[in-house]
């Protein structure tokens, strides 16, 4: 394959900007249907990821590990709850145009 062309290629989902939202990735160390070990790939593009390897797990992760699923994902909503908080609580950027509609006065 020469020149520009991507034809044939496939084109990185992770090669955007990083996503900086609190993010869980759950990968189970016996899932033979999607393995765990190509996820950490994924890290560098997560900076707010937290990543978890868990052992006696399958593909059917929040079944054979309820507790531990549970756990990491009620860990994960407080976060998100945390930065959506952060979030509103900050003041709102300031308008540099007037709004449609209304008239500017001089």
């Amino acid at each position: 394959m020469s020149g520009g062309s991507t034809r044939g290629r496939r084109k990185d989902p992770e090669g955007g900007a990083p996503f900086a939202r609190p993010t869980l990735v759950l990968t189970r160390r016996q899932d033979h249907a999607t393995g765990y070990l190509d996820q950490f790939a994924l890290l560098p593009h997560f900076p707010r990821a937290t990543f978890a390897v868990l052992d006696v797990a399958g593909h059917n992760l929040q079944i054979e590990q309820p507790g531990l699923f549970d756990a990491l994902v009620g860990e994960w909503l407080d976060r998100v709850a945390g930065a959506l908080t952060a979030a509103v609580s900050r003041p709102a950027p300031r308008r540099t145009r007037p709004r449609a509609g209304r008239a500017v006065r001089r």
